[in-house]
């Protein structure tokens, strides 16, 4: 029986096995089958989407017997060094510890030789961004003008530390994370392979947990296999890799609908006590809120929105109408950005209980829309606004002399302009000395006083009207101040 890997296994030997990545395979076929080879190239991606699975491939389709041509053959001497990694002419240098210049010097000696057996000198430099300043320069002209029969194939999982002048030097293609339908297929073909039956329940949690990468997938799956070799189950899956089954969320889901506070203490409790992973219960509890709102909004038409089977959705969709739609929104937009919160907080349990007990109560709490309409329907009392000192007279010598109380203080502007001078009467202007003196509301039934005296037992109405009495003062200083200063003027 072959212990190995099952990415050792199963590592892809042809472009036409590799999943998920067919333009960027297409594009490297091509240039094969047409003997059109880049003096460098950059692959960059998240970890395990098949970068040094494609170069070595792509080195295989250079230096194959029956070359040039779109697929290595797999079974010619060439090609099954390189599969070994015994070829003296494809170099594989692990740029996290070969990172000096000394290194890239050592490269540069090597790159002269012509190839010794192979069509081409292939180099492939793995984790590049690893590489020093220094060794990204001395590689500068190499990659630009390598010599004949010569190519460079950089892999990496953080382009941005690539220097700009590697990166104008290199054809660039960018891999993309796997969708969960094409790593359901590629584990499929696996399982099948292997002759093992499985669950497609535990195929899509395996799915989920690799969060698009392949490798992740099949050690995944490797794993779930050491505890049955017979069958993929969804037990298996969730006892192996510590993740929350439906029933945990659909308890989680009656104690938020009840507000139970207790039953969620206790369901953190339970998540922790079985070591489940928090990281992948957080993404899941998102992923709840999202089906939840999308089937609460859409009803059975967002069914393949939500990708869940048909009985699920059934299931889901009865506790959606058991919620408020805005309820629903909160809680899933509550639920995305608490994740990095508590992961990164230094007590994520208590971190996590509060996210829950948030949820729980939230449509307890008042929102700050009905403060502001609660606050507009009730007058600011008279002895809630603290007294405007008055500011003590300044003496200056006057401009001019005061007019007298029948002619105009200033005649020839009431000449010019008679229309735009006339006089408002102070009553308009309680800033300028009188205050308003308009009669209260009447309130016969005292509804509005009730009202006040239990709105002002709330701590967060009594915060909320402070703040509101503040900025009216400043807003009242302000206004006088400006006032005085266009008194001034004249």
């Amino acid at each position: 029986m072959n212990h190995a890997a099952l990415t050792v296994r199963y590592r892809p030997q042809s472009f036409a096995e590799v999943s998920g990545q067919s333009v960027i395979t297409a594009v490297l076929s091509r240039a094969a089958a047409e003997d059109r080879v880049a003096p460098a190239y950059l692959f960059s991606g998240t970890r395990g989407v098949g970068k040094t699975t494609l170069a070595r491939i792509f080195a295989k389709a250079l230096n194959c017997r029956k070359a040039p041509g779109a697929e290595p053959c797999n079974a010619c001497d060439r090609c099954r060094a390189i599969t070994l990694g015994g070829a003296v002419d494809v170099l594989e240098i692990d740029a996290a510890s070969n990172r000096g210049i000394d290194d890239m010097r050592r490269l540069k000696e090597s790159v002269g030789y012509a190839p010794l057996d192979a069509r081409y000198k292939v180099f492939i430099i793995d984790e590049a961004h690893m590489l020093t300043p220094e060794a990204f320069n001395a590689l500068l002209k190499t990659l630009e003008e390598p010599p004949a029969r010569a190519t460079f194939i950089l892999a990496t999982t953080e382009p941005h530390k690539i220097p700009s002048t590697i990166l104008s030097r290199c054809q660039h293609y960018v891999f993309k994370r796997l969708s969960d339908a094409e790593l359901e297929a590629h584990l499929k073909k696996l399982l099948a392979l292997e002759n093992i039956s499985h669950e497609n329940a535990a195929l899509r949690l395996l799915t989920r947990r690799a969060a698009g990468s392949v490798r992740d997938s099949m050690s995944l799956l490797g794993q779930v296999l050491a505890l049955s070799k017979t069958a993929l189950t969804e037990n298996d899956v969730r006892s192996m890799l510590g993740l929350a089954g439906q029933e945990f969320f659909f308890r989680l889901i009656s104690a938020i609908k009840k507000a139970d506070c207790p039953a969620l203490l206790l369901l953190v409790r339970e998540l922790l006590d079985q070591g489940l992973d928090l990281g992948f219960f957080l993404r899941e509890l998102t992923s709840m809120w999202r089906n939840i709102f999308m089937l609460r909004q859409a009803g059975k038409a967002a069914g393949k929105a939500v990708d869940l089977p048909e009985a699920e959705v059934e299931l889901w969709l009865r506790e959606a109408e058991d919620f408020d739609l805005g309820h629903i929104h909160a809680c899933w937009q509550m639920s995305l950005e608490g994740q990095h919160r508590v992961l990164s907080s230094l007590d994520p349990a208590l971190s996590l209980e509060l996210l829950l007990l948030n949820l729980a109560l939230l449509p307890r709490m008042l929102s700050l829309r009905e403060i502001s309409l609660l606050s507009r329907k009730l007058p600011l009392l008279p002895e809630a606004m603290p007294p405007v000192p008055e500011a003590a007279p300044e003496e200056h010598a006057p401009l001019r002399p005061e007019a007298a109380p029948d002619e105009p203080e200033y005649p020839e502007l009431e000449q010019a302009r008679p229309e735009e001078t006339q006089k408002v009467p102070p009553e308009d202007f309680p800033l300028h000395g009188k205050e308003d003196k308009k009669p209260a509301q009447p309130d016969p039934s005292g509804e509005q006083e009730k009202l006040r005296r239990e709105l002002d037992d709330l701590p967060l109405i009594r915060a909320f009207r402070e703040k509101l009495d503040a900025e009216m003062i400043d807003c009242l200083y302000k206004s006088r101040d400006e006032a005085r200063k266009e008194q001034d003027k004249f």
